[in-house]
């Protein structure tokens, strides 16, 4: 690290970061700022950009790269996103970090929680394992408005998966996982994705879309 210029560099990557965000292109910006992040490296000056770091470097498909920041960032507000990544690597949390990081998520104050809860559930279920009775009946919940697939894509997407052919389901698969020109944040749609894509054999896709969408859904 050069000395002497950590703090407008961290401040830059902050903007750069934010910015990309609201344009839809920060799993773009993500990758550029990773080596960035990883020159400056963790330190005092990084101590409010942790958690912005954090996700960056997960987004860049560098979450192995994540340790020595985590100490500077909120253990309670990053707990929710590192349970699921670590799940989704194949790690399987134990079910007391599970259970902690579900209620550090259900904590947070704001509209999209719910939505978020049921995110989380949705990934643990699908990368580490069934998610405890206990868990899923403190969180029921009414349903909300959502944006669905037409009838003609979700039976096109259920017989591509039937008949493991790969290129109808990774294309039905795109049209389901997209909203408004992002990823959807949708738990259903995205299982149903994920089903396609182990269906044709693309695991490692499957897991790379359930990091992306863990970072894109506010995990």
């Amino acid at each position: 690290q050069r000395k002497g210029d950590a703090a407008p560099r961290i401040e830059a990557l902050g903007r750069l970061l934010d910015g990309a965000r609201r344009h839809g292109l920060y799993f773009v910006a993500a990758r550029l700022a990773a080596p960035i992040i990883l020159e400056v490296g963790p330190g005092d000056a990084v101590k409010a950009a942790a958690p912005q770091f954090i996700r960056a470097l997960i987004a860049a498909d560098l979450a192995k790269a994540i340790e020595p920041f985590l100490p500077l960032a909120d253990p309670a507000a990053m707990a929710p996103l590192i349970a699921i990544v670590h799940a989704i690597e194949g790690a399987r949390p134990d079910d007391k970090t599970m259970d902690e990081a579900l209620a550090a998520l259900s904590l947070r104050a704001s509209e999209a929680t719910p939505r978020r809860v049921g995110l989380f559930l949705m990934l643990a279920s699908e990368f580490r394992g069934a998610v405890s009775e206990s868990n899923l009946a403190g969180q029921m919940a009414a349903a909300h408005p959502a944006l669905v697939p037409s009838a003609a894509v979700w039976l096109a997407a259920q017989r591509a998966q039937a008949g493991h052919r790969l290129g109808e389901t990774v294309l039905t698969g795109l049209i389901l996982a997209e909203q408004e020109d992002r990823l959807t944040a949708e738990p259903i749609l995205l299982q149903t994705v994920f089903a396609g894509l182990r269906a044709v054999a693309l695991e490692g896709d499957a897991r790379g879309l359930a990091l992306e969408a863990a970072i894109a859904g506010g995990l």
